[in-house]
Parts: structure tokens; C-alpha cells; sequence
């Protein structure tokens, strides 16, 4: 690609970078995914679906790991802005399904998902440069990848549990 037909389509090397790393995070292609649950509960299975949909996207997805390094380690614009919007895209998910189940408790929950869906970033970027195992599971065989699904769905349902 030609820088000419970059700024044509893109309007700089920026954007098109932009549109890159949005067509690579979960997050940001969630609402394209169309992920169809039930919320009648609060946002419990849409909790267990989206957290554990990311923790297998993250593992296939080797360009959006090299990305979380990149903004782990780095400062840019266009990473900012990409967060933000995965925060405003959470945002909505709290606001509208699990805010109004937990009510008062809600931050309590927010800090429940915050520890799994950044858990499931680490997991993956941690067993994909460094080691296997973690706590002595093998994060790289299917039993272990196993266990860590079945201990974020039984966080998650204990959270719903103690509302």
C-alpha cells in the first residue's frame, strides 16, 4: 500500500494504524459479534459469554497480544483512545445491565469483572512469552485453559450469589 492510497482511505498513517488495532481488540468488535444472551439475570451469562469469549480470543489472537504489550509498555494516542473506548463500551454493559441488578454493589462488581477480564489479558500474554504453567496449571493443555474457565464462571456466579 502507497502512502497516497493510505491518506486516501485513511486520512493518515495513524488512522489507518487506528482502524488496525480496532479490527484485532475484543472489545471493540463485542457489540459486532453480536453476542445474543439472556439479561434477564442481571448480565450473569453475558458476564460469563463476554470474559470467557476474551480469554479465548486473547490466546488465538497473537497481533492483539503483541498490542496489550504495546500499550502496556507504551504511551501513544491511538492506544488511549482504543481504551477508552473498550471503558465506554463496558460502561454501557454496567450502566444498563448490571448496575441496576447489584444497585448499591455495583462497584463491587465492576472491581470483580476488572480482576478477571485484566486476568485473562495476563494469563495469555504471560503463558504466551514466558512459561506454561501458573500456579501449576498448564495454561498451554486444555485441562488447564479448562480449570481457568470454570474458576471465572464460578467467580462470576459467586459474585451474583453474594448481591
Amino acid at each position: 500500500m502507497t502512502k497516497k492510497l493510505i491518506y486516501e482511505y485513511f486520512g493518515s498513517t495513524e488512522k489507518l494504524i487506528d482502524e488496525y488495532v480496532k479490527t484485532q481488540d475484543y472489545w471493540s468488535r463485542m457489540n459486532q459479534n453480536n453476542i445474543e444472551v439472556d439479561v434477564s439475570d442481571g448480565g450473569k451469562e453475558l458476564s460469563k459469554v463476554a470474559i470467557l469469549n476474551q480469554y479465548e480470543f486473547i490466546k488465538k489472537n497473537k497481533e492483539l497480544q503483541k498490542i496489550i504489550l504495546w500499550g502496556l509498555s507504551e504511551s501513544k494516542p491511538i492506544l488511549k483512545r482504543i481504551a477508552d473506548e473498550r471503558e465506554q463500551m463496558g460502561e454501557l454493559l454496567f450502566s444498563n445491565i448490571v448496575d441496576p441488578h447489584f444497585k448499591e454493589k455495583s462497584t463491587r462488581y465492576r472491581a470483580i469483572a476488572a480482576i478477571l477480564v485484566s486476568g485473562a489479558y495476563y494469563l495469555n500474554l504471560y503463558t504466551a512469552h514466558n512459561a506454561s504453567t501458573f500456579c501449576g496449571i498448564d495454561l498451554k493443555s486444555d485441562e488447564g485453559r479448562h480449570e481457568i474457565e470454570k474458576a471465572i464462571a464460578e467467580i462470576i456466579d459467586f459474585a451474583y450469589e453474594e448481591k
